[in-house]
């Protein structure tokens, strides 16, 4: 199927026709030498209409789910069919996700990091603390910044479901003695608020993760370090 989308794409087929037939003259070719060569360029035609239709389709997806993201919660659109729950997953799956507590006038001010104590078979505990942005360099912070998100999303909300592969990840990491191997793992919050320019910084407030039967602590089995 030959698709033709504008007058400025059969003005540039007659160009390239033009500059074709220059280089060789046309007693050179035979008929079917200048159909294929035809051809060629009807492919070459379709193929930017196809890649333009896509290009745009994805920039319409994109600005739809962008919209509805970010909407006020109460907004008509939010709380439609339609709502947040059509572009979630695509929003979370390619990082896109963002929310309104990072904008002025009230931007997030908590400052949160996350420890693992560790309790081994013998009895020993060590402090164990997930990859903290502010003890790396630039290029390493851009590596590692989906340690970031993860601590703030597993300390916001109702998150609970990430606290049991946090600790197993954990224990594995820390795993070095096959005859003392981590039994359980205690995660704590360490967080305090930012207050305002000059002020100066609160002390650091460390707490459990807290279940509704109290702190979180899981056992760690055989199998979990593998």
């Amino acid at each position: 199927m030959f698709v033709i989308t504008s007058d400025e794409e059969i003005e540039e087929a007659t160009r390239e026709d033009a500059h074709d037939q220059a280089e060789r003259p046309l007693r050179g070719r035979t008929e079917t030498e200048r159909n294929a060569v035809r051809q060629r360029r009807v492919n070459r035609l379709e193929r930017r209409w196809w890649a333009r239709k896509g290009i745009n389709l994805f920039l319409v997806w994109h600005l739809f789910a962008l919209t509805i993201w970010l909407a006020p919660s109460n907004s008509a659109i939010v709380q439609s069919p339609l709502g947040v729950g059509l572009v979630r997953s695509y929003m979370t799956l390619t990082s896109f996700a963002q929310s309104w507590s990072m904008f002025s006038p009230y931007p997030d001010r908590l400052d949160v990091t996350m420890e693992a104590q560790i309790t081994y078979a013998d009895g020993e505990k060590r402090s164990w603390f997930f990859p903290r942005m502010a003890h790396m360099g630039y290029v390493r912070r851009y590596q590692e910044e989906r340690w970031r998100k993860l601590v703030e999303v597993a300390t916001h909300g109702n998150s609970q479901a990430l606290w049991l592969a946090m600790a197993r990840y954990a224990a594995r990491t820390n795993n070095y003695d096959s005859q003392n191997r981590p039994v359980s793992v205690l995660l704590l919050q360490h967080s305090r608020l930012i207050p305002p320019p000059g002020t100066p910084l609160p002390p650091i407030q460390v707490r459990p993760l807290q279940t509704p039967n109290g702190a979180f602590v899981t056992p760690i089995h055989p199998e979990d370090l593998r």
